[in-house]
C-alpha cells in the first residue's frame, strides 16, 4: 500500500513538474515583431535587429526578427496571430484581403505618413528607350518592378527584364550609382532625392525626374484588430520609440522620425490613394 501511494505521488509530482515547465517555457517565449520591407536591402537586417533588440531589452520579453524573403514572411503573417508585423504598406495592401490583422501604426518622416518613389536619370540621358536602362534600387526586384510599372510618366518605365535592376544598399547609393556611371537611372524616394541636394549638390544638379509613383503610406505595424494586453504594451513601446535615445537609432535605420496611430485603417489607406488620384489629375506631385 505504501509503495502504491509512493508511485501515485511520484506520478502526480512528475505531472505537476511538466505543467510548471510548460508554463515557464510559455512565459519565457518572447513576443516577436517580424519585419520584412521589400523597399530596403536585406543586408541591413542584422544591424537593424541588433539595435531593435537593444531598445526592447529593457522593457520586457520582446524580440525583433527580420525575415529575408517575402514568401516566408507572408506565411508568418497568416499563421502567427499573436505576433506583431512590421511591413511596407505596399505589401500590407496586397495581403489585407487574405488576413484578419489590422494596421495599427504608421511611420512618420518630416511630418508626413506618406511618400512617393521617383525614377531619376542624368539630365543628358535619352529617355527614348527607357526599357533598356540599368536602374539602381535599394528595394527587392519584385517590389521595384511593381513600382516602376505603376509610375506616372509619358514613357514605359518597366525594364525589359529584372536583370537590368542593380540592387544597392540604400537610396543614396542608387542615386550615386547614376553619377558614377554604374546605372543610367535610380529608383528612390522623394526624401532621399532631396537629401542628395544637401549632401551632394553637384550630383543633384545633374539629375532629372522622369517618373513618379502613386502616394504610399510609410512603413506599417500590423497586429490583431483586438490586440491582447501584451500586444498593446508592445505597440505602445513602438509608438514611443522616438522618446528614447536607444529607440531613435533603429528608427533612423528604418528612415523614420517617429510613429503615429492609425485610427481608421480603411480611411487612412483610402486617403493615400485619393492623394494619388489628385496627383494624377494635375496637382503638383
Amino acid at each position: 500500500m505504501h509503495s502504491k501511494l509512493k508511485r501515485i505521488i511520484q506520478k502526480v509530482s512528475a505531472t505537476v513538474l511538466l505543467l510548471i515547465t510548460f508554463a515557464c517555457a510559455s512565459a519565457e517565449t518572447p513576443l516577436t515583431i517580424y519585419f520584412y520591407n521589400p523597399e530596403i536591402n536585406i543586408n541591413r537586417n542584422s544591424i537593424l535587429k541588433h539595435k531593435f533588440d537593444q531598445f526592447l531589452a529593457s522593457f520586457g520579453n520582446y524580440q525583433f526578427q527580420p525575415v529575408n524573403d517575402q514568401a516566408t514572411f507572408e506565411q508568418l503573417v497568416k499563421n502567427e496571430p499573436d505576433a506583431l508585423f512590421m511591413m511596407s504598406s505596399w505589401l500590407f495592401h496586397s495581403l489585407k484581403d487574405e488576413i484578419t490583422l489590422q494596421a495599427q501604426l504608421v511611420g512618420m518622416k518630416n511630418g508626413s505618413a506618406y511618400y512617393k518613389k521617383l525614377l531619376v536619370v542624368d539630365k543628358n540621358t535619352s529617355t527614348s528607350n527607357i526599357t533598356d536602362l540599368t536602374i539602381a534600387s535599394a528595394g527587392s526586384k519584385k517590389y521595384s518592378l511593381a513600382v516602376l510599372k505603376g509610375m506616372q510618366s509619358g514613357h514605359n518605365l518597366t525594364p525589359a527584364n529584372a536583370d537590368q535592376l542593380l540592387i544597392v544598399p540604400k537610396d543614396v547609393d542608387a542615386l550615386l550609382a547614376v553619377g558614377f556611371g554604374m546605372a543610367q537611372a535610380a529608383l528612390c524616394t522623394e526624401d532621399s532625392f532631396e537629401q542628395l541636394n544637401t549632401l551632394y549638390k553637384n550630383q543633384y544638379d545633374q539629375l532629372k525626374v522622369i517618373g513618379r509613383s502613386q502616394v504610399f503610406p510609410r512603413l506599417t505595424v500590423v497586429a490583431s484588430n483586438k490586440p491582447s494586453d501584451i500586444q498593446d504594451q508592445l505597440l505602445t513601446l513602438i509608438d514611443q520609440m522616438s522618446d528614447t535615445p536607444t529607440g531613435k537609432i533603429p528608427l533612423s535605420i528604418l528612415g523614420l522620425d517617429s510613429w503615429t496611430h492609425i485610427e481608421n485603417a480603411e480611411s487612412f489607406y483610402k486617403t493615400g490613394f485619393q492623394l494619388s488620384q489628385e496627383s494624377r489629375g494635375g496637382r503638383k506631385p
